[in-house]
């Protein structure tokens, strides 16, 4: 058996494997998506409990001082999550471009499919302008050298920039892998 042999068994158009690949680029961005989501409520309850997100100066802010434990979660939880999303963004990288390459006749004949895993890849890298800017609050939020009254206006400024990352790339690439996934499987 050649490369070639395995490859194309291996591959089949209606295989279990090159089906699987087809589907990776949703799962992925789904977990991604939840994970933001799931971050954004989290230090949500860092914020005064009756304004999602006060004035760094308003007296409510003063009153509802979240600095010590965040500061802690930041090094701690943060830390520990983002090594597996790291992961799982390489992995849906590597989906996304599989299925631009894997069988692309298969792809072609569907006319759009190619191109929204293709998207979906630019989509993939498209928080990367956004990712300084988030790192940059995260470190300072971590560091503790930062005042306690720096903390709210950083985590404000933090959730600004969540929000653009959620809504500019992270919602937009579920969208195109769900409709990449109904054109390849022609759904």
């Amino acid at each position: 058996m050649t490369l070639q042999s395995v490859t194309a068994e291996l591959f089949a158009r209606n295989g279990l494997p090159l089906k699987l690949i087809r589907v990776f680029p949703l799962i992925l961005s789904t977990v991604l998506l939840v994970q933001r989501i799931a971050q954004f409520y989290a230090i949500t309850t860092f914020m005064p409990p009756h304004m999602p997100h006060p004035p760094a100066n308003s007296p409510a802010a003063k009153r509802f001082n979240p600095s010590p434990v965040l500061k802690i979660w930041m090094r701690t939880a943060v830390a520990r999550v983002f090594p597996g999303v790291l992961a799982v963004v390489f992995v849906m990288r590597l989906a996304l471009l599989a299925n631009i390459l894997i069988r692309p006749s298969d792809l072609a004949v569907l006319g759009s499919a190619r191109a929204l895993y293709g998207v979906g890849l630019a989509l993939s890298f498209a928080h990367l302008p956004i990712a300084p800017a988030m790192l940059k609050l995260e470190n300072a939020m971590k560091s503790p050298q930062t005042a306690d009254d720096e903390m709210l206006v950083l985590l404000e400024r933090w959730f600004k920039v969540n929000n653009v990352r959620i809504w500019v790339t992270d919602f937009p690439l579920w969208l195109v892998s769900i409709a990449a996934l109904l054109t390849a499987f022609k759904l």
